[in-house]
């Protein structure tokens, strides 16, 4: 039994040091406790003298990975950025963990052949959207025009309109398509400290109008004290926007939403639910799927499929999670947990 466990440390360092995944190791007072072959290789450190136990910034050259290890984090949660190498042509994922009282540790994966797919997907997106939209305003431009040539009869005005109503729906998709790809390209970005109560309390005054004008009950339900997140506020106004729009377009007029934010141990979490048309039971899983609608909703309302999917990508760059409870005739509830930031004091949720 002693002998198993003595061999144990020696083994998971083997184990390490032999992972393709850059790994670097530092003390609470920035000592190097541990950095594998691959570390030492796209970081050009040497291994004589070994990097163990010496000091970081004498050991690392590189100043987004010194800048990102130098950042006030919460223990157990996960940092995440990215590193630039060898003047932008290596790409790392970065995700740095604190472990209290012991240190924190840093693990990188090259990501430059899957930003170059990202980067060419984008770009393909970007062109097509802009080659697509020039045609598509040039058709709307003629058909608004046949009206003042002349005077056009009942079924020719509603060809008319059918015209104009498919250019405008595929030019909301191209909308949402380039939506998604930015918000896809933004996942790993920089967050910063953000109030979540308060940009819940923006995205609700900006849809009030909508609720209004359905003659909707809005119940908002808030802490008096809530934790701060990590986040990009635009986009989590954004997320919280596709769904408080989803919920008032998919609940009849005279309905009611309900939107409560609580504090659940580790998270702050957000329920926004409805009494509308609900989603059949059999294709709930497929909700936050690209371009997947729901049977009842396409008989509903129009929409490209896209919002959801938006919403999803926005939770998971976040590390958070979402889901959906429903019942077909009787309403949906999102519930959306995101990790609560662990500072020194709790900001007010009244901002």
């Amino acid at each position: 039994m002693s002998t198993s466990s003595a061999q144990t440390p020696s083994a998971l360092a083997k184990l390490l040091g032999s992972a393709k995944e850059a790994i670097i190791a530092i003390d609470t007072h920035k000592h190097i406790l541990f950095c594998n072959e691959s570390a030492r290789r796209l970081f050009d450190i040497p291994d004589d003298p070994s990097p163990i136990n010496r000091p970081l910034q004498a050991v690392l050259q590189n100043q987004e990975l010194l800048e990102l290890l130098e950042r006030q984090e919460a223990p157990d949660r996960v940092l995440r950025s990215e590193i630039s190498l060898r003047e932008g042509a290596v790409t790392l994922n970065a995700q740095v963990t604190t472990l209290d009282g012991v240190g924190r540790v840093v693990i990188m994966q090259d990501i430059t052949a899957l930003k170059e797919i990202d980067r060419i997907k984008s770009e393909f997106v970007h062109r097509v959207s802009r080659d697509i939209r020039s045609p598509l305003t040039t058709i709307l431009g003629y058909v608004e025009l046949i009206a003042r040539v002349g005077p056009v009869n009942e079924e020719q005005q509603r060809f008319i309109d059918r015209i104009t109503f498919s250019v405008q729906s595929i030019t909301a998709l191209l909308s949402e398509l380039l939506e998604l790809s930015r918000v896809e390209a933004d996942f790993d970005a920089d967050r910063e400290l953000t109030n979540f109560s308060m940009v819940l309390r923006y995205a609700i005054e900006g849809a009030r109008r909508q609720f209004e004008a359905r003659n909707q009950k809005v119940d908002v339900s808030l802490p008096k004290h809530a934790p701060m997140v990590l986040g990009n506020p635009l986009r989590l106004r954004q997320m919280i926007n596709n769904l408080l729009e989803n919920a008032s377009a998919y609940t009849p007029p005279d309905g009611a939403v309900q939107i409560t934010l609580v504090e659940e141990g580790d998270f702050v979490v957000l329920r926004i639910s409805d009494n509308g048309i609900g989603i059949p039971a059999g294709e709930q899983a497929h909700v936050f799927e690209r371009f997947y609608r729901a049977s009842n909703a396409v008989k509903y309302s129009e929409g490209t499929g896209l919002g959801l999917a938006i919403v999803k990508s926005i939770v998971d760059g976040h590390d958070g999670r979402i889901w959906v409870e429903s019942e077909e005739g009787k309403g949906s509830t999102f519930t959306i947990m995101l990790p609560a930031y662990r500072g020194r004091n709790d900001s007010p949720a009244t901002g």
